[in-house]
């Protein structure tokens, strides 16, 4: 699908069709085919453009590293890719994944307390996005936000978003 959009320079379904191989890539681990397709990604339109599949990418990369117990590593990379300069400034795309992988990091030592702020942070950006496009944002936000209300004892809290 990827190769078929590139012959007739659709954007719009490159776009699509790398974020699906790396988040098929990231779902079987295969972090250099990830890496690889992220690239790719990157360089199929302006920073702009790009930015909602790779920071979205991003999110999810590093939930699976944490998952696969290779916190360190996630944590480090992260850092490695904020330390780097043109990533786009401060824009909310940045701003939601920081929150987000902050929120995850916490989550993954225990530290739902700590956790809960960043991670609604997270969903309420994802929120600010228009609707189809923030869609994909805030399922990703929303369920790792809501389970740490159930962790920290806030089910009043968890019953409202869910029920919104």
């Amino acid at each position: 699908m990827y190769f078929t959009a590139k012959a007739v320079n659709d954007k719009t379904h490159m776009f699509e069709a790398l974020s699906d191989l790396v988040f098929s890539y990231i779902k079987v681990y295969h972090a250099d085919s990830v890496w690889y397709y992220m690239s790719l990604l990157k360089d199929v339109g302006t920073l702009e453009e790009s930015h909602p599949y790779l920071f979205f990418l991003r999110m999810r990369l590093f939930a699976g590293r944490v998952r696969n117990n290779e916190v360190e590593t996630a944590i480090t990379e992260e850092l490695a890719f904020m330390g780097k300069e043109n990533i786009g400034g401060n824009d909310i795309y940045i701003q939601m994944e920081q929150t987000f992988i902050t929120g995850y990091a916490l989550c993954s030592e225990g530290k739902y307390e700590e956790a809960d702020p960043y991670l609604e942070t997270a969903y309420k950006l994802a929120c600010q996005l228009p609707y189809e496009e923030g869609f994909k944002f805030r399922i990703c936000t929303v369920w790792n936000f809501l389970s740490t209300l159930n962790f920290i004892d806030k089910g009043d809290l968890y019953i409202e978003y869910v029920e919104k």
